[in-house]
């Protein structure tokens, strides 16, 4: 009769020694990919959701290479669809060992918390500010016009000048007015 004690402590040893492989293995000094070497640029799209930030967004990843892109949207104006010729030249582009990601985040630019923490996260070294009311919205929705057009604009520009941020661009339209 087969002796469950010793069979049990034989499996215990056994376990501990996998255990301790699995341990060394993860200490072990890994070699450099060649993406640990290349650092990415981090691209912020505010309201890259949009007609005029989907845009900027493909422009992107095509005349980016190793480019990390966030994408902020609260979607009262912007909708995924308009992402997605993004997401397919994305795609597309992976066979010449570009590496791109693309992250959607929810997010409100008057929400200067929210966006704080954004700035905190990704470090973005390139902004592209395309959040705004459309000019329609806007003649109907005065309060929020100001809060979207002017102190999510003022949000954003402090926190690109708090974490020194490479380059802001603040493309506008009639919706500013």
């Amino acid at each position: 009769m087969p002796n469950l004690y010793n069979d049990t402590e034989k499996l215990k040893e056994q376990a501990d020694a996998q255990h301790q492989r699995v341990i060394d293995i993860l200490k072990e000094p890994k070699e450099p990919s060649i993406f640990d070497t290349v650092e990415k640029e981090v691209h912020l799209v505010t309201g890259g959701l949009g007609h005029i930030g989907s845009y900027i967004v493909e422009y992107l990843v095509g005349s980016r290479d190793n480019a990390k892109i966030i994408v902020v949207d609260n979607l009262y104006n912007g909708n995924y669809a308009n992402i997605e010729p993004a997401r397919s030249k994305a795609a597309a582009r992976q066979n010449e060992i570009i590496v791109h990601e693309i992250d959607i985040e929810d997010g409100d630019t008057t929400d200067g918390d929210d966006m704080l923490d954004l700035f905190e996260y990704f470090e973005p070294q390139f902004v592209y500010h395309q959040a705004s009311m459309l000019t329609l919205d806007s003649a109907k929705h005065r309060r929020k016009a100001i809060d979207v057009n002017i102190v999510g604009f003022t949000n954003i520009l402090e926190l690109c000048n708090i974490y020194q941020v490479k380059k802001l661009v603040f493309a506008s339209s009639a919706s500013v007015f």
